[in-house]
């Protein structure tokens, strides 16, 4: 029953995910645009991309553009203090929020300090923060917004006064930050770590339901408990590591009793074949020596049974897993390659029904031409017959005028 949990457990884990976001102060950078702004990143780990990042309460001449902030170069000669708010939102709705301080000094380093959301600043007459420690870590440049921190960079450049960057990297203040959507109920990563290193399957199940309860979507949750998988999985390596340790100090501990008997067999057997009263006390500190590692092999003799037995349904649940995940990408690839043949269909429908609009345009141009010409024959057809009436009615008036003068004739 105990290893079905288990599995059950595991199952779950690995379906399901989060992590927190915070601010990768490290990994920030700037780069100078032709339009002359310092463009200032500062990406986040954690979260699920894509990120939307929303600066709030900076100067009227900065602009925000995508999710870097662009700061004027004319303000940074000869350099000043700014204390901004960001908000940053993930694909799952989480959201990040903090201020940063930005400083620039004319001919310095440019600094970025990460605080509270809600920090109140005050600023000394150098512009350093006065309102608490100014942690700060220092933002590299780089021509690429994908260019990383480097802590063995030289000093600053002087053809760009007021950028640069130093070799220091202390004073990197700890992150405070962590999302503040529907699911900040959710254990941190310290809190799962001592959940784990407790174990407590029964709390460990209540977080797993939690999670799939929980607001996030099918993707959130998946990472979340794939962390969690992942932190069960190293507890797992370093017990068996310190289960080894066990089993080294254990077979030590044989190996010294026996040696400890061997040497006991052989005093005692001196002691009774000399008969010298010295080897009794001799005999005696052995087997108070005996005692001790007695005492030692009771202390490092734990039942190994329980961790064996866990290990052993921990590998058959990855074996488990393992199919499923082969199964799953097999159906994955079948399902592409559907998609893909249905994408071809959908092409050729839409020219084939191209062409036929096209060819009906054709038809109704053809159709009103058609139409034109037969009401102008139509009107010729009508007028030539009201000219056959009007040959008629003049045929019947001679033959009239004819019969009348061959009746004179006659009668003449």
């Amino acid at each position: 029953m105990k290893q079905a949990t288990l599995f059950l457990v595991l199952l779950s884990l690995a379906v399901l995910g989060h992590s927190q976001m915070s601010f990768n102060l490290g990994a920030a950078t700037y780069q100078v645009t032709s339009g002359g702004y310092y463009s200032l990143s500062v990406p986040v780990t954690g979260g699920i991309s894509p990120y939307s990042y929303l600066y709030q309460a900076y100067p009227a001449t900065w602009i925000q553009v995508g999710n870097n902030i662009n700061i004027p170069l004319i303000q940074t000669n000869p350099g000043g203090t700014w204390a901004i708010k960001v908000i940053v939102t993930d694909a799952l709705n989480n959201k990040l929020q903090r201020s940063l301080v930005v400083k620039i000094s004319n001919g310095g380093d440019p600094l970025i300090g990460d605080y509270p959301y809600d920090q109140t600043f005050t600023f000394s007459s150098t512009g350093a923060v006065t309102s608490i420690p100014t942690n700060s870590a220092i933002v590299s440049s780089s021509s690429s917004s994908s260019s990383s921190y480097s802590s063995s960079s030289s000093s600053s450049s002087s053809s760009n006064p007021g950028v640069g960057f130093t070799t220091s990297t202390a004073g990197v203040i700890p992150l405070q930050a962590s999302g503040i959507g529907s699911n900040t109920n959710l254990p941190t990563s310290g809190q799962l770590d001592n959940l784990i290193n407790s174990g407590d399957i029964v709390a460990i199940k209540q977080i797993v339901q939690s999670v799939i309860t929980s607001s996030l979507t099918c993707v959130g949750k998946t990472q979340y408990l794939s962390d969690f998988l992942g932190r069960i999985s190293t507890f797992i390596v370093i017990k068996s590591s310190q289960v080894s340790q066990l089993q080294g100090i254990y077979n030590t501990t044989q190996n010294q009793i026996q040696t400890l008997r061997a040497q006991i067999a052989n005093y005692t057997s001196s002691i009774t074949n000399l008969g010298i009263p010295s080897l009794q006390g001799q005999l005696n500190d052995i087997l108070n020596n005996l005692q001790l590692a007695y005492n030692a092999y009771n202390n490092g003799n734990i039942d190994l049974t329980p961790f064996n037995l866990n290990i052993t349904a921990n590998i058959q649940s990855i074996a488990n897993l393992t199919n499923q995940k082969t199964e799953v990408t097999g159906q994955l690839a079948s399902d592409k390659r559907s998609l893909n043949d249905t994408l071809t269909l959908i092409t050729s429908l839409q020219q084939q029904l191209a062409a036929a609009q096209n060819n009906r345009d054709l038809l109704s141009a053809r159709i009103l031409v058609e139409t034109t010409n037969i009401t102008s024959i139509t009107q010729q057809i009508d007028y030539l017959n009201a000219d056959n009436v009007k040959l008629n009615n003049q045929i019947n008036l001679i033959n009239s005028n004819k019969t009348t003068l061959q009746a004179s004739y006659q009668s003449l």
